[in-house]
């Protein structure tokens, strides 16, 4: 009997141990010790309770049992009816629960049982607990997430909208695999996204760097926010600890940088090479400047002292001696005569550079002065403070002028604009602020920084200002309309000072990361913009060597641009009726358009020469394409597809048998096969050689805009508009839908496939475009900037651009690598008519 219980209560402990670890598990990681012995310690506890209940159940059933045989009448140790009787009374009170009927000795035999039960029990537990899991894949980084990032991805992933039409349940342990790590790679880089959006750009890098080595995830969005994550054109290291300032020499050949160990380091701005060390403080250097000629700069420290040296030798000319303050900031006056230095003594001195004679000393600030910055003319002089006030002196009285209010925490900065009429001001509260001098009115004030802003400068010609947040950015904004022209991303810690170049191309920055960095001013890490049609830009086209961008307009013009620069190379008159749509030849030399006159036009696309006009259409014409074999053009009009031979000039075959429109028309990339779609609510395969339709897809309940080849032409693409609006994959041969991506969007009307067939991007009615992930179906990307109706877009041959051309007539080159040329591109160049 006692075998037999112990047995069920070691099942019992079992199962509660079981059940435990199912509810616990999803929040307590059993691989913890602390764990691992808590179920330990309970295994053992609920052994030994059930073991010793089930031995007092087993000795009470037992004492009952032997008191009802010793009651029957039959019993050889009955004696006297009389006793008998008094045997069952007794055995009565005992059965109506009396306690004493159910309390036993714990003897040996009892005390041995209750051990082995306890053992037995609690050993199971152990096992269970401690019994090593099966070894899984490794999943990389993605395993060691946030307890609720599955959440996130189970999010994100019903957010894709993939539907699988076929559903194969003979799946590997290496493809789970495998969807779970994309899966997880598609959480991450929407949230790169969302903390990009919320200022957190540390956080978004962070996410990046995760997926550096994942060539079989990362795709066109990864290389694009990485980009903007690691915008700089070069980054200067050589100090050891935090930079604290940086200052641009008068003529840009070189800069000065200032550091937390008492160095100021001088560096070639052309070449990024360090040109001297000078150990110049005993302690902090919190700012550096160059004085108005360039001959020499200064440097103030928290060892109380200011020195200037020569700028061409390093050689120290001069020492000035604050006692007990620690120098904050440094400015010279427009003839480099005085240095007007602020300091924790919440007041400023003025020196003269020659002598070292101190000039003046201006009080009026209740809190340490943290900025200094003399005015063109050198007659007035700006001090920021903590004590969130920024005067104005008039030099030489040291009157005060004007005192501005306005930030609400410590001012770090201030700057005069190249003219005079303007103050620019930084602060701890995180705005940037633009003030009338004349007035001391605020007329301006910038948000966008996510922390406070260190560091604030003037471009030479006043059209922009520039802010070093805490947030690890540069915000670059237009001085005159306050808006943020763009933002600055690459350093890893608070970015605490930065200057403009004296000719506006470059910005210089310091910061706590220890290095220097050197930014693009002209274009910066977003879109490039190219504008110069008059009229609403319809197609878009990018050469096979990715050098030059061709685009076309209802203003009837052809433009030819730069891909690098992005300077205007071109303009081709086309038809006074609007061009629709534009294709490059396979080698680059030749442009085809299609206008509005029914026509087909061939021109050189160097020179601009038109050299051959196709014509047959009834119609206008909507899409033209060539083989990539360079013999043969295809155009779309109404229901039909011509084929036509470039050398004659002739049609070779009319393909009929939409009973709609056509939409769209293309060549497969071997060749051999061209797809149409149509509003009749079908795409159709034809075959390039015979002009006969080989293939027929006609599951679509609307209008189908747009078809697309896989690189492999395995698969096509086509835009769906029932079912909410979906883009479809086909598999080409079988006429089989393979899955839907449901975009949720209103119209798509372009989409285009990655070179590498794992992206697939769209534009439409919406302003913004969308890049999807061809094998999981997820949104990994939404690019917003066109101001209208995108038309046309396209990736380039190399996959780093995407190019698209909207009714907003501009055209945007959407890139994964720096640029090098202005960021707003003006008309003028040479114009070529038909």
């Amino acid at each position: 009997m006692a075998a037999v219980s112990t047995v069920f209560v070691t099942i019992g402990v079992m199962f509660i141990v079981l059940l435990s670890h199912l509810l616990f598990a999803p929040w307590i990681p059993l691989a913890q010790p602390f764990v691992q012995i808590a179920f330990s310690c309970i295994a053992f506890l609920l052994g030994g309770l059930s073991g010793w209940r089930t031995l007092k159940l087993a000795r009470s059933k037992a004492q009952r049992k032997s008191d009802s045989r010793s009651d029957l009448p039959n019993s050889p140790k009955s004696g006297h009816p009389l006793q008998n009787s008094a045997q069952a009374i007794q055995c009565s009170v005992r059965g109506r629960g009396s306690r004493s009927s159910l309390q036993f000795p714990l003897n040996k035999q009892a005390f041995w049982r209750l051990l082995a039960v306890a053992i037995l029990s609690g050993s199971c537990g152990v096992l269970y607990v401690l019994w090593p899991e099966k070894p899984q894949a490794n999943l990389g980084e993605s395993q060691h997430r946030a307890p609720a990032e599955p959440e996130i991805v189970r999010a994100a992933t019903k957010a894709s909208g993939v539907e699988p039409v076929q559903k194969n349940d003979d799946v590997s342990g290496e493809q789970t695999i495998q969807k779970l790590k994309r899966q997880i790679y598609n959480s991450d880089i929407v949230r790169v996204q969302l903390n990009w959006k919320a200022g957190n750009y540390g956080a978004a890098r962070d996410l990046l760097d995760k997926y550096e080595n994942a060539e079989k995830l990362i795709g066109f969005e990864w290389f694009y926010w990485d980009r903007l994550c690691n915008s700089e054109l070069s980054t200067l290291t050589g100090h050891s600890s935090s930079v604290n300032s940086v200052s641009y020499s008068p003529d840009g050949t070189q800069f000065i940088s200032g550091g937390l160990k008492g160095t100021v380091r001088r560096w070639d701005s052309a070449t990024g090479e360090e040109l001297q060390k000078i150990e110049a403080h005993t302690n902090t250097v919190e700012c550096v400047v160059f004085s108005p000629t360039g001959e020499q700069f200064a440097s103030g420290s928290r060892d109380e002292s200011i020195k200037l040296w020569d700028a061409e030798t390093g050689t120290e000319l001069l020492s000035l001696e604050w006692p007990s303050e620690w120098i904050t900031d440094l400015d010279f006056s427009l003839d480099g005569t005085m240095l007007a230095a602020a300091s924790t003594a919440k007041t400023i001195r003025l020196w003269n550079t020659a002598t070292g004679k101190e000039i003046q000393n201006l009080e009026g600030h209740s809190d340490l002065v943290t900025s200094v910055a003399f005015s063109p003319d050198g007659l007035v002089l700006a001090s920021a403070s903590s004590d969130k006030a920024i005067k104005l002196w008039d030099i030489p009285s040291g009157v005060e002028r004007i005192n501005f209010t306005g930030h609400t925490k410590k001012i770090t900065c201030v700057a005069f604009s190249p003219n005079g009429n303007q103050l620019v001001s930084s602060s701890d509260d995180g705005t940037v602020k633009l003030w009338n001098v004349s007035d001391g009115a605020e007329s301006l004030s910038l948000t966008g920084h996510s922390g406070g802003v260190a560091s604030v400068a003037f471009s030479k010609d006043g059209s922009r200002t520039a802010s070093a947040g805490s947030d690890t950015s540069i915000k670059v904004w237009n001085a005159v309309s306050g808006i943020e022209l763009f933002t600055l991303v690459g350093h890893r810690q608070g970015v605490s000072g930065v200057a403009f170049s004296p000719d506006g191309t470059r910005i210089v920055s310091a910061s706590g990361d220890q290095t220097i960095k050197v930014w693009d001013n002209t274009s910066g890490p977003d879109a490039m913009i190219l504008s110069g049609h008059t009229s609403m830009a319809e197609g878009v086209a990018v050469r096979p060597d990715g050098k030059r961008i061709a685009s076309c307009s209802l203003d009837g013009t052809i433009r030819l641009w730069d891909a690098d620069d992005a300077r205007e190379l071109l303009i081709i008159e086309g038809n006074a009726r609007g061009v629709r749509t534009v294709a490059f030849s396979p080698n680059g030399r030749k442009i085809a358009a299609a206008s509005a006159w029914r026509t087909v036009g061939l021109w050189d696309a160097d020179s601009g020469a038109k050299e051959a006009t196709f014509e047959g259409h009834r119609f206008d014409i909507d899409c033209v394409a060539f083989n990539p074999n360079g013999k043969q053009i295809i155009s779309a009009s109404d229901k039909t597809v011509k084929i036509w031979n470039i050398e004659s000039g002739t049609a070779t075959h009319t393909l009929q048998g939409h009973s709609a429109g056509i939409s769209y028309v293309t060549f497969s990339p071997d060749g051999s096969l061209i797809a149409s779609s149509s509003h009749d609510k079908t795409v159709k395969i034809w075959d390039v050689e015979s002009g006969n339709m080989i293939h027929l897809f006609d599951d679509f309940q609307n209008p189908v805009y747009g078809v697309a080849f896989s690189p492999d032409s395995l698969q096509i693409a086509t835009i769906d508009h029932s079912r909410g609006h979906a883009i479809k994959l086909w598999n080409t041969a079988s006429e089989t839908l393979l899955y839907e991506i449901k975009t949720h969007s209103r119209t798509n009307t372009s989409l285009a496939f990655s070179p590498d067939g794992s992206r697939i991007v769209t534009s439409g009615w919406e302003k913004p475009i969308r890049i999807w992930d061809v094998v999981s179906g997820a949104e990994v990307l939404t690019l917003n900037g066109h101001q209208n109706y995108v038309s046309s877009v396209v990736f380039s041959p190399d996959g780093q651009r995407i190019v698209s051309a909207s009714r907003d007539r501009t055209v945007r080159i959407w890139p994964t690598r720096p640029f090098r040329g202005p960021r707003f591109v003006e008309s003028g160049s040479k114009q070529v008519s038909e």
